[in-house]
């Protein structure tokens, strides 16, 4: 009974490693059939990629009508730009100088990114004086 135990637990062991053996060939073989028929040139991609982008840029500056809503869009961006001042004038009266604690320093990593999108509406604005241009 024992030798037969031993026979079939080697068999199905050998049969697993068949089969394991089997499906890793043919995903190897599915890759290399994979690589060989995707070759694109470069500037083909490329190609591909600019028409793409071009595409979406045309398809979002029909949605935001920035000819005709330029002066709403202006008036946005300045009234943003006083919102985070006012913002940061608040949160700089609430900095201890002489207590750089943790939440002393939380206030003012959020007063520099504050200071960061004051830039990013400084470069949205420069962006739509030019596109109308």
């Amino acid at each position: 009974m024992s030798d037969k135990l031993y026979k079939y637990v080697g068999l199905t062991v050998i049969i697993i490693f068949v089969i394991c053996v089997s499906v890793k060939s043919l995903d190897l073989n599915t890759q290399v059939i994979e690589g060989l028929t995707n070759k694109k040139d470069k500037s083909s991609l490329v190609g591909d990629l600019v028409k793409s982008t071009k595409r979406d840029n045309e398809h979002t500056k029909d949605a935001l009508l920035i000819n005709k809503y330029k002066t709403d869009y202006e008036d946005l961006i300045l009234e943003m730009e006083e919102n985070v001042n006012l913002k940061v004038f608040e949160l700089i009266t609430q900095v201890k100088s002489n207590d750089y604690n943790k939440k002393t320093m939380d206030t003012i990593k959020k007063i520099n990114k504050l200071e960061q999108f004051k830039l990013t509406l400084d470069q949205t604005m420069k962006f739509l004086d030019k596109y109308s241009e």
